[in-house]
């Protein structure tokens, strides 16, 4: 398998999306009660290979509403991929993605979906072995892509944090917050770690500065969440093969930072994952050693009380790197992955942070086992694509349907909608239709 210590080893959403297309959305509906929902049969729908993007690991994954989006990523002859495809799960369909005016090929990038749009910006670009070495160009430039024109837009290079990889994005309704990361390639491999940042305006393609005051050391591949307020930094490696179990939270519209407790967190690690449900933040995986010693260990952070509780140990998935995690209806979704023996797997677990127990999600026709692939949640089920397995790069994937139901968020009519709302059951299952009443 071809060795990247420091490539981004898993892809985290924060955020169930709540616009109308693939998954649970109702429209002028009351939200209905969790508990009187019939649990749905628990499955896995495979990806059309047709039309799908050449095989990758590390893509950058969006979700839009109606599509999911995949671009860039590696290949194991050293080489950064710049291009990517556009997934219609309702369909069962992909198109291409357009490469004009798109940014140069790149891994170790971050994505972030503004809900109908994909902004993605630094990370690095692998040009081959040059006298037997990985040479990597680390990247300060972006580009915005809009799957309804298909078009590219350059992000704005004035004023933007400087080049970076294996950093955080986050979205916060209306600008991009990027932090942290790697700044430099040696022959020891990436090092340089930032504690610096930059908040981007897609509207005024305009970069700003995000304070260094109280802000976490300098890291990289670490996580951070969008709170709906706050940016949570937490975890990471200095580069320097040293783990960090300590973070931050970051406030945009006070441009200022507080520490994240350090009572009762998680152990130090690097390579995690982290997702928000809703009210809390959930870490869990990773690696406690650097480049040793996957972990199922976990933390949930209450923001608000400045507290940790720790995921149990009992039904957790197997310890792993590299892996898929993403919310659903306020649970976790973890799936793939590299275990503590080099092998890949195909299993998985939902953590529920209510009851505070795990289950595991079924083998039965889930895509063959894999690591370092991409992920996003439609707000009602998982799409999982792409990854390596045996030395071998995929561009197969599947459609995750969970076996717990997810209220419907409450959208309110258009005056142009029919007198019938719908709501959009998860991808396979039927569709059911309710009046709207008068």
């Amino acid at each position: 398998m071809k060795e990247q210590p420091d490539s981004a080893g898993v892809l985290i959403l924060a955020a169930a999306i709540l616009s109308a297309g693939l998954g649970a959305s109702a429209v002028g509906q009351p939200r209905e009660d969790p508990e009187s929902i019939a649990p749905p049969a628990e499955s896995w729908l495979a990806t059309a290979n047709q039309g799908s993007p050449p095989p990758r690991f590390d893509a950058f994954t969006a979700w839009t509403g109606t599509r999911m989006i995949v671009w860039g990523g590696g290949t194991d002859d050293f080489r950064s991929v710049g291009t990517g495809g556009a997934y219609d799960p309702e369909a069962n369909s992909w198109t291409a993605v357009n490469p004009v005016n798109a940014p140069v090929a790149r891994e170790a990038a971050t994505a972030v979906s503004t809900g109908d749009r994909m902004i993605v910006w630094g990370g690095f670009r692998e040009n081959g072995l040059v006298n037997d070495s990985i040479h990597r160009t680390l990247l300060a430039d972006g580009g915005i892509y809009d799957p309804d024109a298909d078009a590219w837009t350059a992000v704005s290079a004035i004023g933007a944090p400087a080049a970076r990889c294996n950093h955080t994005a986050v979205w916060t309704g209306s600008k991009m917050i990027v932090w942290g990361g790697f700044s430099q390639d040696t022959f020891e491999g990436l090092t340089g770690a930032l504690g610096t940042g930059g908040i981007y305006d897609p509207v005024a393609n305009t970069w700003q500065p995000t304070s260094i005051v109280g802000a976490p050391s300098a890291r990289a591949l670490h996580t951070a969440v969008w709170t709906g307020e706050k940016m949570i930094v937490w975890g990471g490696n200095t580069g320097h093969h040293s783990i960090l179990g300590d973070g931050g939270m970051y406030d945009p519209e006070s441009d200022s930072w507080t520490p994240v407790s350090v009572s009762g967190s998680p152990a130090a690690r690097a390579l995690h994952g982290a997702v928000w449900t809703g009210s809390r933040m959930v870490v869990w995986g990773g690696e406690v050693k650097d480049g040793e010693d996957a972990t199922n260990t976990g933390g949930v952070f209450d923001p608000v009380e400045d507290v940790w509780a720790p995921t149990p140990i009992s039904g957790a998935p197997v310890a792993r790197t590299h892996f898929v995690m993403v919310e659903l209806g306020g649970r976790v979704i973890i799936w793939s992955g590299e275990l503590k023996s080099g092998d890949d797997t195909d299993t998985g677990g939902i953590y529920d942070p209510e009851t505070d127990a795990w289950t595991a999600t079924t083998r039965t026709g889930a895509p063959v086992l894999r690591d370092r692939a991409t992920g996003v949640s439609t707000g009602a089920a998982m799409i999982a694509w792409g990854g390596i397995a045996d030395d071998k790069e995929l561009n197969t994937g599947g459609i995750y349907n969970p076996p717990f139901a997810i209220p419907p968020p409450i959208v309110p009519c258009v005056p142009t909608a029919p007198r019938d709302c719908v709501i959009v059951a998860p991808v396979g299952q039927p569709v059911k239709v309710k009046p709207r009443g008068p």
